[in-house]
């Protein structure tokens, strides 16, 4: 039995996944950290990080939501977006954050200011404190540079992502992640966008080196299902291999925990008419021996969208580690 209470527990991610996964773990772990990617682009953190220059908050701020008891003013307040006037689609969060940064002059410092406000369960921990883009490299040979584009540049060209790297390349490490990593009794790469959200994190120099050095189990969750433009067609053993071939020949998972439960064919329908489908759970013979795999029923629908279910895989991540 892994008891998540005792343990220290550092999720690595982006987007809604490091989110997702938070709102279950807040109450079942007194340890918390989360590293966050900081590639986004696009629609308020875009417009912040052109402006101020800065990394994009929009990430770290649903981290800090799902870490708070979501109750209070202030939390509401991080959440809120504008609809309309010279604000329209602008987050009060992101801003809060911005401003928190230009007065205290560091985004560590101002993410912990507004975690004592919001009475946080956990660290968050931006990647790098670099602003960075993420540049993909595709099978046609032609390279993006831009979060919001890179779906998009697939999709329109009929060819799919080979890499990523960062812009410009060589983003030094937060030095908060080092202490996150090394000293975590368990490591978890959250699902999401795998080459927007995950990998990006791994272009960081020495994350994977840091993350191959810790003692930590290492558990990595492939997405339920592919998305357009990024993993279309892809297998639990392709999200394998690419985050392996972005780990530098470092090793950094040791289980693979993917999901078992029946998807209805409704549902299945909706994402095909999208380009996107199932993710297949097939497995090569190398993968088998180099790895724990744990299949579970670890999945949930919510509106129509398939997610991951925090609390089953919580509790798949107790009983079978």
């Amino acid at each position: 039995m892994f008891d998540l209470m005792n343990k220290k527990v550092t999720l690595i991610g982006g987007g809604t996944g490091n989110s997702v996964m938070l709102h279950s773990l807040r109450e079942k772990c007194n340890n918390i950290s989360v590293i966050v990617s900081v590639g986004d682009d696009g629609g308020s953190s875009g417009d912040i990080r052109r402006d101020f220059g800065t990394i994009p908050p929009g990430d770290i701020r649903n981290c800090l939501v799902a870490l708070s008891d979501g109750e209070s003013n202030i939390v509401k307040m991080m959440d809120t977006r504008f609809t309309h006037g010279f604000l329209k689609k602008q987050n009060l969060g992101n801003i809060m954050l911005t401003a928190l940064y230009e007065i205290t002059g560091s985004y560590p410092q101002a993410i912990k200011e507004i975690s004592r406000l919001m009475e946080c369960r956990g660290n968050v921990i931006p990647v790098t404190e670099q602003p960075v883009n993420i540049r993909a490299r595709y099978k046609n040979g032609h390279a993006v540079v831009g979060e919001s584009r890179l779906a998009a540049y697939a999709l329109r060209h009929k060819t799919s992502i080979d890499s990523i790297s960062l812009v410009p390349e060589g983003a030094k490490m937060n030095v908060d992640c080092v202490k996150a990593v090394i000293e975590a009794d368990l490591i978890v790469f959250s699902p999401g966008s795998l080459y927007t959200s995950l990998l990006p994190n791994l272009a960081v120099t020495g994350l994977a080196e840091t993350i191959e050095k810790s003692a930590a189990e290492k558990v990595y969750l492939p997405n339920i299902m592919s998305e357009p433009g990024e993993t279309k067609d892809y297998t639990v053993s392709d999200f394998i291999r690419a985050v392996e071939r972005h780990s530098y020949g470092h090793k950094i998972i040791d289980t693979v925990i993917y999901n078992t439960s029946p998807i209805p064919k409704i549902i299945e329908q909706r994402y095909i008419k999208t380009g996107a489908g199932i993710v297949d759970t097939v497995f090569t013979d190398e993968y088998r021996e180099k790895y724990r795999l744990i299949g579970a029923p670890i999945a949930r629908i919510e509106g129509g969208t398939v997610r991951h279910d925090g609390d089953s895989v919580w509790k798949t991540i107790e009983e079978e580690l």
